[in-house]
């Protein structure tokens, strides 16, 4: 199997008020909504989906066992410091949950993490060691 991630999937509770998250407090703007229950969005070199919880409980044909904060966060790397630290001035104003306020990190970046209304977790994060192109998004590694 090929090296590759295409699509990830957050089982969300309130698909509403995470869509309303998503695209007001984000700014995230979904390619498709599909029946009020899964929406997608084209998220640089894949696709990032919110999916009502009993949506996608049928369709994998169990009941979903997991929840947030088991081992896993999402992340958006970006250019610059003060590009991380303009993100976090826009999720406080929106009133959003910061778990941890952007800081120098171990591994020689600079980051934070935030907590989507459900409670996923997201870090805002600057790794010099990666390269962005000229619209400021990462450039994956071939």
């Amino acid at each position: 199997m090929k090296q590759n991630i295409s699509l990830v999937t957050l089982a969300v509770n309130d698909f509403d008020k995470e869509l309303t998250f998503y695209r007001e407090t984000l700014g995230w703007q979904p390619y498709n909504v599909i029946d009020g229950v899964i929406a997608f969005f084209a998220v640089g070199s894949f696709i990032l989906s919110l999916c009502e919880y009993k949506e996608l409980a049928d369709d994998v044909g169990s009941e979903l066992t997991t929840k947030p904060y088991l081992g896993f966060t999402l992340a958006q790397n970006l250019p610059s410091e003060a590009a991380v630290d303009e993100v976090f001035a826009q999720l406080r104003q929106a009133g959003t949950t910061i778990v941890k306020e952007p800081k120098r990190a171990s591994w020689g970046g600079y980051s934070g993490y935030f907590a989507d209304p459900e409670g996923h977790l997201w870090e805002v994060a600057h790794n010099p060691q990666f390269k962005y192109d000229s619209d400021g998004v990462m450039v994956v590694p071939e």
